[in-house]
């Protein structure tokens, strides 16, 4: 966590410094923002909540194309239960990831997205253990952006490539943010 925070505090102070170089107005080529996720699922075994934060910087390469460094953070909590519904086994696993996202404006608010993550994932396999998996790992999505003054609200519909071949059952993840000077 230390090096993401150094790595994060790096690339805004060259940023800083490379906008105030080329005496640009704030917000003409650079932009920042996060996308939020919040999740609940359950079936007869397994209840999990999700909390998650991603956020992201944008540098405008053209006008309609956006590209730049996100990471992201997720913390599920599992409780897994018996036939009878009783609670038998609580964990908490904390996925990580941080990789490279290209935007293109589509028309007026609309936008696509791709991108590619390393991941951390972590799979409860039971008595408080887990497995982790490790690899690259790619999404593709289309999202709007509620335009006007800053910040922004945005929504967006990701699909999971699945490249680590991990077992999920939400491939389709809904995400909800901001952005700043997009």
């Amino acid at each position: 966590m230390k090096r993401f925070s150094l790595l994060i505090a790096i690339v805004l102070c060259c940023t800083l410094a490379v906008q105030a170089q080329r005496g640009e107005p704030q917000g003409q080529r650079w932009w920042v923002g996060a996308h939020t996720a919040i999740g609940f699922g359950a079936s007869t075994n397994l209840i999990n909540y999700t909390l998650g934060l991603a956020p992201m910087y944008g540098y405008r390469i053209i006008p309609q194309i956006s590209v730049g460094p996100r990471a992201s953070i997720l913390y599920n909590h599992y409780r897994f239960r018996d036939d009878f519904g009783n609670v038998f086994e609580k964990v908490n696993i904390v996925d990580t990831g941080i990789g490279a996202f290209i935007r293109g404006q589509v028309y007026r608010q609309y936008f696509a997205q791709v991108e590619l993550m390393y991941e951390n994932v972590q799979v409860p396999i039971g008595n408080g253990e887990k497995i982790s998996y490790n690899g690259m790992n790619a999404y593709i999505g289309i999202g709007m952006n509620s335009g006007g003054s800053n910040p922004t609200f945005e929504l967006m519909l990701a699909y999971d490539l699945n490249l680590q071949a991990i077992y999920r059952n939400n491939l389709i993840n809904g995400r909800f943010g901001f952005t700043l000077f997009y």
